[in-house]
């Protein structure tokens, strides 16, 4: 029987940075959902499971860092938390509200796809 595929949820607002995502993920067999924004994915996460989370810190309306308790108090679902303005207060606190892991933009795919499957403790 074929092991299931990890679902991941995408949380960024640059569409062009979701889709660049997605299609990585989704040619290492992985199933992808992704949004645009933090209130959207409190919604979906109220009623669907994840594996993982990949979660932007500069989101519209609810940013990432607001988010992150929300999704935690949610989901078991490892939350990866990305930005593309790291400095290391933001990544201290991402880390203390929840995040297992925290990763700057441009972001290096093979080690998204490592963190995930590390995190999950799955091989995709």
């Amino acid at each position: 029987m074929p092991e299931k595929k990890l679902r991941v949820l995408v949380i960024d607002d640059e569409a062009s940075v979701r889709q660049v995502i997605e299609r990585y993920l989704a040619a290492q067999d992985f199933s992808v959902v992704s949004l645009g924004d933090a209130e959207t994915a409190l919604k979906l996460l109220a009623t669907e499971k994840f594996d993982a989370i990949l979660l932007d810190n500069n989101l519209p309306g609810i940013m990432g860092i607001a988010a992150l308790a929300r999704i935690v108090g949610l989901t078991k679902a490892p939350v990866i938390a990305i930005t593309g303005f790291p400095d290391e207060e933001t990544r201290k606190d991402l880390l203390l509200i929840g995040a297992r892991a925290f990763m700057a933009k441009p972001l290096d795919m093979e080690e998204v796809v490592a963190k995930i499957r590390e995190l999950t403790g799955k091989k995709g």
